[in-house]
């Protein structure tokens, strides 16, 4: 009886010994998965912001640094711009948008190859609070060398911008 005492003992922890608790193993296992998922977060970031913006032909005439000129409301009651107000569309895909030489929002935009639409993507400023989202989209009334046109996407406002350089 003692033998088999003796026995049970030993096989019992050496099956605890081998199997080393369960628990290491298993947090080991749940600490992989948490870096790996941290891993492919990160990744996925890093994606986003690895995109790049290409200037073709069909967006060119969009970059430029447009001073506000006008706003027409949907009354249809046309005011001049009274501060100095511009949209600057860089060639890298940025913008920034200011009053006077402060910069209010920022981010990046985007055109589509008919230029029928403008987009901002806002970075900064006050518009993801004030909309509940980041992207502000423009439809395109006219796009020249020395206009921009453009009424917001619920066609409450048009306003025109006049080239301020080339």
């Amino acid at each position: 009886m003692k033998l088999l005492h003796t026995l049970l003992l030993a096989g019992s922890f050496g099956l605890l010994t081998a199997c080393g608790g369960g628990t290491t193993e298993t947090k080991s296992t749940d600490t992989t998965k948490t870096e790996a998922k941290e891993e492919t977060t990160e990744v996925k970031e890093e994606a986003k912001e690895e995109v790049k913006f290409e200037l073709t032909d069909d967006v060119k005439p969009f970059v430029n640094k447009w001073k506000l000129a006008e706003v027409t409301h949907t009354d249809g009651k046309t005011e001049k711009a009274k501060e100095d107000g511009y949209l600057e569309l860089k060639e890298d895909g940025t913008f920034n948008e200011l009053f006077g030489k402060n910069v209010v929002a920022s981010g990046n935009w985007t055109a589509s190859k008919d230029k029928k639409t403008l987009t901002l993507i806002h970075k900064s400023g006050d518009y993801k609070s004030r909309m509940g989202k980041e992207e502000e989209p423009f439809v395109i009334k006219e796009i020249s060398a020395d206009k921009l046109a453009t009424v917001d996407a619920d066609g409450k406002m048009t306003e025109i911008f006049v080239a301020e350089k080339k």
